[in-house]
């Protein structure tokens, strides 16, 4: 039988789903699309926009996207390209004796008349020149773009050594090509992309996160030109935001930040910084980036006591995230009380656990004591433990790359106590009792 390609287009998005086993695809909000995207462009290096994979998902017509991200699609499943995707599951289904395949795909499957054979069909042979002169076209513009991708140059600069925001100054050459559109991609987020012109080489654009960006300099939609650029802190920073999409976050200025041996910025302080705590939730965020130069992070061991106490300012279920940021990805341990741990998650590099998926009530503690926390990361096999007691094993299969940086993030006013960073063999690499 002849299989159309909605059915193909179908059997992927179920595969990513299950791959993925994040919650129903139909309650993807914005960041999941965001999260998909990135997953996506890591695995293959192909950018697909938000709008390309909301259409994917959320249209209900027949309309086939194209070839060239099906290729993608195909290739974050494991598969060279989508001809190789769709000839396996070609295979499964023509190869299928069960009667409920056969009901499933017999009213999709397309039938020709025995008495005519097809080529003869003077519409079928009109159609066939124009598939064919529309592939030699695909085929030679892809080419010619290919080629002259390699005469683009891209490079950047900070303008501040260490902080945030800092402004980054691009450097590009792409008068040698030919193009509709070309565009500066800050990081992973599809939104923070800047048109440029070809008759110009410098575009300034500022960073507001610290952290591990991936610059890419896009031409008509192909990623010409990328390199990693780094956001340094000098240490410890704080800021604070309504939101986790927020863009533009508030940054406490708090000289007191660490003391009495943790870190603590009180609800007090964010009033003072012009943070409006009594009309809005709020989530509190300690960075410090830069400086792991020998951490690797799929072999590390990390420690630390925190606490979200609701006296302190901790707000309603008193979640807490301690991140890894790694050159390749990121590494999330949640915290929370426990009657809210259907609303935690947690992340190794490309995999992903659900709360509301998943049994994460072992990370469901009492958050108004310090609490220990433990990872032991030996070659992406995990052991997490929590006040001494293995709470959690994973495995996870891509690399993490080297930690470039920490990162806690509190549902209200948290705090930290001792950070430890090390090798696995016990090799020190960073350590604080915030002592000062």
């Amino acid at each position: 039988m002849v299989i159309p390609e909605k059915i193909f287009l179908d059997e992927c998005k179920k595969r990513i789903e299950a791959k993925l086993n994040w919650a129903e695809s139909s309650e993807w909000k914005q960041r999941d699309f965001q999260n998909l995207s990135e997953l996506i462009f890591e695995s293959t290096g192909v950018l697909l926009s938000l709008s390309t994979l909301k259409r994917i998902w959320k249209n209900n017509t027949d309309s086939i996207p194209h070839p060239g991200t099906l290729n993608a699609l195909a290739q974050f499943l494991g598969y060279k390209n989508w001809v190789t995707f769709k000839q396996e599951i070609a295979e499964e289904l023509n190869g299928s004796n069960s009667e409920t395949a056969q009901e499933n795909f017999s009213e999709q499957t397309i039938h020709y008349s025995e008495t005519k054979p097809i080529f003869k069909r003077p519409v079928v042979w009109v159609a066939t020149v124009i598939v064919v002169g529309v592939l030699i076209t695909i085929f030679s513009v892809t080419f010619h773009v290919e080629e002259n991708l390699s005469e683009v140059e891209f490079s950047s600069k900070t303008v501040v050594t260490f902080g945030v925001p800092n402004t980054v100054v691009f450097n590009y050459d792409i008068s040698k090509v030919s193009f509709d559109s070309a565009f500066i991609q800050q990081s992973w987020n599809p939104k923070n992309k800047i048109p440029i012109r070809k008759d110009n080489n410098q575009l300034s654009s500022i960073y507001f996160f610290p952290g591990l960006h991936k610059a890419k300099l896009i031409i008509d939609d192909n990623i010409a030109k990328q390199h990693n650029l780094l956001i340094k802190t000098d240490g410890w920073i704080g800021i604070a935001r309504y939101s986790l999409d927020d863009e533009i976050p508030i940054y406490i200025h708090n000289d007191n930040m660490i003391k009495d041996g943790r870190i603590y910025i009180s609800p007090e302080d964010l009033t003072a910084d012009k943070v409006n705590i009594k009309d809005n939730d709020y989530l509190v965020t300690f960075y410090n980036v830069g400086g792991f130069e020998k951490a690797d992070g799929d072999n590390f061991i990390f420690e630390t006591k925190v606490k979200n106490n609701l006296s302190d300012g901790g707000l309603t279920c008193q979640y807490m995230l301690a991140i890894l940021m790694c050159e390749n990805g990121r590494i999330i341990i949640p915290l929370s009380m426990a009657g809210c741990v259907a609303n935690i998650y947690v992340k190794f590099i490309e995999k992903w656990v659900l709360g509301r998926q998943s049994d994460l009530s072992m990370f469901g503690c009492d958050m108004n004591n310090w609490n220990e926390l433990k990872c032991v990361n030996d070659n992406k096999n995990v052991i997490i433990e929590l006040n001494g007691k293995e709470i959690y094993k994973l495995q996870y299969n891509e690399s993490a790359g080297r930690i470039i940086g920490l990162c806690y993030t509190f549902y209200g006013c948290g705090s930290i106590d001792d950070v430890r960073l090390s090798s696995i063999d016990n090799t020190l690499i960073y350590s604080d009792n915030f002592d000062r």
